[in-house]
């Protein structure tokens, strides 16, 4: 599996996610009950291990090596 790959771990997985419908930090961080500063750092961290520098870049690379999916009902709801 490509997570295993990457070495993402299930929250920088979860919180990628919702990077890619769109959510703010703020807003991730009331959704999983966890501080903005613990989202940063997941991004952070997701950025790092896949090699890049900014948050557009990290998107297409999650969708791009399948690492994140996403569903029609994911982004009809949230999109």
């Amino acid at each position: 599996m490509n997570k295993r790959r990457y070495n993402l771990t299930d929250r920088e997985l979860e919180v990628a996610r919702w990077i890619l419908l769109g959510f703010t930090a703020k807003q991730i961080s009331r959704g999983l009950s966890i501080s903005p500063r613990t989202v940063e750092q997941h991004i952070t961290n997701v950025k790092m291990k896949l090699g890049v520098n900014n948050r557009s870049n990290m998107a297409a690379h999650l969708i791009v090596r399948n690492l994140v999916q996403l569903t029609v009902e994911d982004l009809e709801e949230f999109g």
